[in-house]
């Protein structure tokens, strides 16, 4: 079974797919899948479903791009419109199911943030808007469904 990765490289988005041959050696094909995106996080919930979270633009806007074909192609996803939940960069994600994801960064009212989604990463609504400004979430995991815990650092400047 071919597995899939993905990563964050030069403000877009790639997929290293590895090749197996027979004799058991691999090898990385590299793909260029989005540019002008800047990616900080990736879940893949399946071999063929995966999702990545990051900005676009400066002053940056949250980004979250979805792929069900294995990374062939991607598709941005829109976010709410609230003003408020407006993300101004995402840089975690973890998808704890195949319905079941979180985001997490922070608004353009520079607080932290935490978005869901029940559908997949088809649409996103916001989870949490934490009242503290300052407090940068730069990552979020997820261990179950039920349980998720989302990470950061305090910004000097918040």
């Amino acid at each position: 079974m071919l597995r899939k990765a993905v990563i964050w490289f030069l403000a877009f988005l790639v997929v290293l797919v590895p090749m197996m041959s027979a004799s058991a050696s691999s090898g990385w094909l590299v793909r260029k899948v989005l540019v002008d995106n800047d990616f900080y996080g990736v879940s893949c919930p399946t071999t063929t479903m995966c999702l990545a979270v990051g900005s676009i633009g400066q002053p940056g806007r949250g980004v979250i791009v979805r792929t069900v074909n294995g990374g062939q192609s991607w598709t941005h996803v829109p976010i709410s419109s609230n003003y408020l939940a407006v993300p101004s960069f995402l840089a975690g994600l973890s998808c704890p199911s195949v319905k079941l994801c979180y985001a997490a960064g922070a608004s353009f009212k520079n607080l932290p943030l935490v978005l869901v989604s029940s559908n997949g990463g088809l649409a996103w609504s916001t989870k949490t808007l934490l009242p503290t400004a300052g407090l940068v979430l730069t990552g979020v995991t997820c261990p179950s469904q039920t349980t998720c815990f989302a990470y950061g650092h305090a910004d000097p400047t918040g």
